[in-house]
């Protein structure tokens, strides 16, 4: 089974702690000295729920922004931190989980080799870039997953972005690509995102109340 990895570096772009047009489209996660939660639920299937608690701390005039994400079964899937710094984003960690079918809990932890998650001057139809690899859960593996960015439009206190995510196993060669459009409101962040992979059903996911 093809596995949607959400990924925090998917749809996170965040408060730099400056202002100007580049910072008020993000989560404000100058707000989150104390945890905060985003839930999001896929239109198409209500029952599938995403779960974002978001803390921030503060070192050495760095925001240090820690997120975990939950499934619909309260299970963790993933684990970001990211170091916010000149109006730049950049990751410091990322760890993956996965479960068996008896609900054993496996993780793997990424190595990080391009690190922009947001630049806070990208333009319109500039692209940037992210990649990481990880060892595959169920073998000796290693697998890569790239995720190229694009910020498509600025309208309505909205910016609109389209995702390319490819995902490759290193040592078969084999893999796959999906495509994401993310959408994020001023002063609020990321409120949507809609997920297409051939042959699987589209997820529409909105935030929401818990």
């Amino acid at each position: 089974m093809r596995v949607f990895i959400l990924t925090l570096f998917s749809f996170f772009s965040l408060w730099t702690g400056q202002t100007g047009q580049f910072d008020n489209y993000y989560f404000p996660v100058k707000n989150f000295s104390t945890e905060k939660t985003y839930c999001f639920v896929n239109k198409n299937d209500t029952e599938e729920k995403s779960y974002w608690k978001m803390r921030t701390t503060v070192s050495n005039n760095d925001t240090v922004l820690k997120t975990s994400i939950f499934d619909s079964k309260n299970r963790l899937t993933e684990i970001m931190t990211e170091k916010i710094k000149n109006g730049n984003s950049e990751i410091q960690t990322y760890t993956l989980f996965n479960y068996d079918k008896l609900g054993n809990k496996k993780s793997s932890v990424c190595k990080i080799l391009d690190a922009s998650v947001f630049s806070a001057r990208q333009k319109v139809n500039e692209e940037i870039q992210w990649k990481v690899n990880f060892k595959n859960f169920n073998s000796p593996s290693t697998c890569e997953l790239t995720k190229i960015r694009i910020l498509k439009s600025i309208n309505n206190n909205q910016k609109t972005f389209t995702d390319l995510m490819r995902f490759e196993n290193l040592d078969t060669k084999e893999g796959y690509q999906y495509y994401m459009v993310s959408v994020y409101q001023k002063g609020k962040g990321l409120i949507s995102y809609k997920l297409f992979l051939t042959g699987y059903k589209e997820k529409d996911y909105i935030l929401t109340d818990k």
